[in-house]
């Protein structure tokens, strides 16, 4: 006859092990029920700063800033312990690091606090889905943010001059960056993994997982001037690298010294500069829109351009509140 094997007690009984299946199900389901708990209180407090802590106070649907500031320690609330993971240094990351199993843990934690639609992340993808710049957005009427063809953050649908057409977004937070993914079974798999990748970091920027992500190195992919992946080099020289693979010149300093650049077309370009920015056009495709137009003919064509853009706007602006 076999023996039962069994454990000590707390009372000094004995009793029979559970089944390794059942312990894990059990204590995934512990987990889980502890993760819904916590997501609940969160909302609960979030609905609380949303309404503007009346009594019977419902929120409008509208986030602005200083709700975002007030609702930021809910969104950097640290992550249950067992979505952490620790990664051992591998072929293409020549060092340990921790992270998240999965974004959608940050994802859940943008939902709960500031709700589906107060959020959005838009991606570009480089290198065959390798190289992904992501962005996330915070904010209102988000559907009509978008992206241009170099991966640069729109407000609004715009024309191939550049000029807005529609309504635009009302974006609260903006961060964005880069994530890479080298390898999988299929094409899919590398665009879905160097999303994640990206994601996970940008979104920690706003509070969710930013404990797990604090003391990680901060480069994840490795990429040579050719935009080849190659062998990393060594960690404190990964900064560097880093900031190859992004614009060399800040579109704010680059569209300021195209302002001040003293020729003869130094007025137009100013009241073109101040046209587009009443339409709201970002400082980047102001640059492009600028240095495309080479001559003074082109100038005073963009300038026309620009003119009657803002003039509609300005006509639908006060047909609207009439």
């Amino acid at each position: 006859m076999t023996a039962t094997k069994t454990t000590p007690a707390a009372n000094g009984n004995g009793e029979q092990h559970q089944d390794p299946k059942e312990e894990l199900a059990d204590r995934v389901r512990r987990q889980r029920q502890e993760a819904d708990e916590g997501r609940q209180e969160l909302r609960t407090q979030a609905d609380r700063i949303l309404s503007g802590d009346g009594e019977g106070a419902e929120w409008d649907g509208i986030l602005t800033k200083p709700q975002l500031r007030k609702l930021y320690p809910l969104l950097s609330e640290p992550v249950p312990q067992h979505y952490v993971e620790f990664t051992p240094k591998t072929e293409g990351k020549p060092y340990d690091s921790t992270g998240l199993r999965s974004v959608q843990v940050q994802i859940d934690r943008l939902n709960d606090v500031v709700g589906p639609s107060c959020w959005r992340s838009l991606i570009h993808y480089t290198q065959n889905g390798q190289v992904a710049r992501a962005h996330v957005v915070l904010g209102n009427d988000l559907e009509h943010a978008g992206l241009d063809g170099n991966g640069e953050l729109l407000l609004a649908r715009t024309a191939p001059s550049g000029l807005i057409k529609g309504p635009r977004a009302d974006v609260v937070a903006h961060v964005e960056g880069y994530g890479g993914h080298k390898r999988g079974s299929a094409p899919g798999d590398i665009y879905k993994g160097s999303e994640t990748n990206a994601l996970k970091r940008i979104i920690a920027r706003l509070g969710p997982g930013r404990e797990v992500y604090t003391l990680d190195a901060d480069d994840d992919i490795q990429l040579s001037t050719q935009g080849e992946y190659q062998q990393p080099r060594p960690q404190r020289q990964q900064p560097a690298r880093q900031a190859q693979a992004e614009p060399a010149k800040d579109p704010d300093v680059e569209l300021a010294e195209l302002l001040e650049k003293d020729d003869a077309l130094k007025d137009k370009r100013q009241t073109i500069h101040e046209g587009m920015k009443v339409l709201g056009v970002k400082p980047a495709q102001r640059v492009r829109e600028l240095k495309a137009a080479k001559n003074e003919r082109d100038m005073t064509s963009l300038e026309q351009r620009i003119q009657v853009a803002v003039d509609t706007q300005t006509a639908g602006g006060e047909g609207s509140t009439s």
